[in-house]
């Protein structure tokens, strides 16, 4: 249930269990979280042949056991399995062997143990709540890297307590005449961009949609007891934190409209912690882009939030939500061009998309509006631009056009939409994921990759963890929209698959998750981030 939440989000933490752990080198690859009951389990075993780490070359025992980790009881035996016929895998460098021990479903702690190298893997948990704590603390992430705010004790952990940073976003002036008081904006808060400072409207699209849909697809799952300041105030906290984001982007917008693009430093100037960048921050001029990106997140959070009855405070923060959108709308009804933002002023990342992506973006616009408000004029634009999406037109659903492709699916799930819009859209999908993409389930029935989450070389590119969480999502909506129903124990295998990936099976042995140190990630990245 929790994998597209897991997905999108990326921090983590269990209670680590002590046991008579012998010597890990990094060759048992294993989800350090766990998994669930009745969930495939598959160990890989790595030798690496070629790459910095080819001087570790190993020989794994011919069968390998699953201890338990308080007693060092033999629980399940089994052979190791070799990937491709002992071929190397091409992107790791490796030799890989799969050990699979998903018969195992008692719930507890365990390890696996090689008895002839006298080697272990971390430990791992099977349970039903071992992702529970890994969701906590990934909405948590968000908490540190909010702007403007102060982190401290009992929020935050000790080593990243800070003073609320960069007060000069409540005066920030416009690039272009920046000497002008007279252009001065409050245009603090919201969130970093990433390990800088900078905040740019057309970067958050696609992760707000991606929390929001999370929360809609699963609001069970998410508590109002995670440790924020919000916490208790009625409202889950994962919602209380897309909050602290819309409410910035509320100030980006414009009173007619539009959406200004980005709050930055002109060049690359910095500082480590943040509450010491006293660096002047500078905002962008409004772009169609950006306003585009607005009107559809604005939209879709109107949705959740005019959802949560009873809360009369957060309903009708959505109906402001829904009111924003739809002016963004009319400035684009009036504006219809796409916009070439030039960056002109700033040296940091020009946030522009091209004619596509803009054109994308209204399309997904159209559809939220419709969702919440019923407006023909949405869904008669949604129905007329549908067929654009190149993932459409290709039959080729791929990692890089993911929120258009949750738009194309949400369109279908809309009272009064096209019984032929609908099919078209459900049975393109269907094509690809089973036909038409080898990177898909082909690649996942072939077992082209020796770490169980495959992606083609061009793909591993900056950012590329999350080009590797999406392709999960893919086959994820195959199972929430139930396309094609007999494949999904399928779906679910290959989904799992990324999941493991980003918790440790891949060929680092890495947690790619932030600052787990204290918990039982035992090895995961440290510094959330940096100058």
């Amino acid at each position: 249930m929790l994998l597209r939440i897991l997905f999108t989000l990326l921090c983590t933490s269990l209670m680590a269990v002590p046991f008579s752990l012998a010597q890990t080198n990094g060759t048992i690859h294993i989800d350090q979280f766990g998994y669930y009951p009745f969930a495939p389990k598959v160990a890989v075993i790595s030798n690496p042949i070629n790459g910095y780490n080819a001087a570790g070359n190993f020989s794994p025992a011919s069968s390998y056991q699953v201890k338990a980790a308080q007693t060092d009881e033999v629980v399940f035996e089994g052979t190791l399995t070799p990937w491709n016929n002992g071929q190397v895998h091409d992107q790791s460098g490796d030799k890989a062997w799969w050990f699979d021990f998903s018969s195992l479903e008692k719930k507890g702690t365990y390890y696996i143990y090689d008895t002839q190298n006298d080697l272990s893997s971390y430990p791992f948990k099977i349970g039903d709540d071992v992702y529970d704590d890994v969701l906590k603390l990934a909405v948590r992430t968000f908490l540190y890297q909010r702007s403007g705010f102060k982190k401290e004790s009992p929020y935050v952990d000790a080593e990243y307590t800070d003073e609320a940073s960069h007060s000069q976003d409540l005066t920030s002036r416009f690039v272009r005449d920046p000497g002008n008081a007279a252009t001065e904006k409050d245009l603090s808060g919201g969130w970093y961009d990433a390990g800088d400072y900078n905040k740019y409207v057309n970067f958050t699209y696609t992760v707000l949609h991606e929390l929001l849909a999370a929360y809609e697809a699963y609001p069970e799952a998410f508590g109002d007891d995670w440790n924020i300041p919000e916490s208790g105030n009625g409202t889950p906290d994962i919602l209380d934190e897309i909050k602290w984001e819309l409410d910035w982007l509320l100030k980006m917008q414009q009173t007619d409209g539009s959406v200004l693009a980005k709050v930055s430093v002109t060049d690359f100037a910095s500082a480590s912690p943040p509450s010491a960048d006293n660096n002047p921050r500078y905002y962008g001029e409004a772009t169609s882009s950006s306003t585009r990106s607005v009107c559809s997140i604005f939209a879709h959070a109107a949705r959740v939030f005019r959802s949560l009855s009873g809360n009369q405070q957060m309903t009708a923060y959505g109906n402001t939500l829904l009111e924003k959108s739809e002016l963004a709308w009319d400035w684009l009804k009036a504006n219809p061009a796409y916009s070439t933002y030039d960056n002109g002023g700033f040296s940091s990342a020009t946030p522009e998309i091209n004619a596509y992506e803009q054109q994308m973006r209204e399309f997904s616009a159209s559809v939220y509006l419709y969702s919440v408000t019923d407006n023909q004029e949405y869904l008669t634009f949604a129905e007329s631009n549908y067929s654009a999406a190149q993932s459409y037109q290709w039959t080729y659903w791929y990692a890089f056009e993911s929120q258009t492709q949750d738009a194309l699916l949400e369109l279908t799930r809309q009272n009064g939409v096209s019984s032929d819009v609908s099919t078209n859209i459900k049975g393109n999908l269907i094509m690809s994921m089973n036909l038409n993409n080898n990177e898909l389930l082909p690649s996942s029935l072939g077992e082209k990759d020796a770490y169980r989450a495959y992606m083609k070389d061009g793909d591993y590119v900056w950012g590329s963890n999350s080009v590797k969480a999406r392709m999960g999502n893919i086959y994820l909506n195959m199972l929430m929209y139930d396309l094609y129903s007999e494949n999904n124990v399928y779906y679910t295998e290959a989904a799992s698959g990324y999941l493991h990936y980003m918790h440790g099976v891949n060929p680092l042995n890495l947690t790619y998750l932030t600052s787990m140190q204290e918990a039982v990630a035992d090895f995961s990245f440290k510094d959330i981030f940096h100058a």
